[in-house]
């Protein structure tokens, strides 16, 4: 495991949209975790990819609303939709962590974490309009099998049963 002082001055490391209770968040504690956790040549990239490829959005719990710029880092893109091409607006990944995991297990909160960094650093393209459903269940399951090489086996077993609890569906 990766000295935690490192991770917390790392390029990785969130440093805005905090709560002022670093220590008590579970979101922050999870995002520790996995970046103590990921091996080194995984780390080293989403070091590398934090400069200009992603950012953190993790709003305080009882933060109800705020203006918030996210700087985008590329010309945007075209997409095929249909039979029509569509213009994607210039945009930045931003990993968005919702206040409500603060009310989760930190398993579950853990493998939350590991799966969207490994979305992050496997470079997926996911958007709200993906034409394609087969590519985007491609992506998910690539990002959870990234999320059990890095080990974090036990918390996405976790994650899955809570889904399964949730969805009505059997684990």
């Amino acid at each position: 495991m990766r000295d935690p002082e490192k991770v917390m001055f790392g390029q990785a490391f969130p440093y805005m949209g905090l709560s002022p209770d670093v220590e008590g968040g579970r979101r922050l504690m999870a995002i520790m975790t996995v970046l103590r956790g990921v091996p080194e040549d995984a780390y080293d990239r989403l070091c590398g990819l934090f400069t200009d490829k992603y950012i953190w959005f993790i709003p305080a719990y009882d933060e109800l609303g705020r203006v918030h710029p996210f700087h985008a880092t590329n010309d945007g893109e075209v997409v095929e939709i249909g039979d029509r091409q569509v213009m994607m607006m210039p945009s930045v990944p931003v990993v968005y962590l919702s206040p409500l995991l603060e009310q989760r297990a930190i398993s579950i909160v853990t493998a939350v974490v590991a799966h969207e960094l490994a979305h992050v650093f496997l470079r997926h393209s996911l958007t709200f309009i993906q034409p394609d459903m087969d590519d985007y269940n491609r992506q998910e399951d690539e990002a959870w099998e990234l999320g059990l090489t890095w080990g974090f086996e036990e918390q996405i077993k976790r994650y899955r049963l809570y889904r399964g609890r949730f969805r009505g569906e059997e684990g």
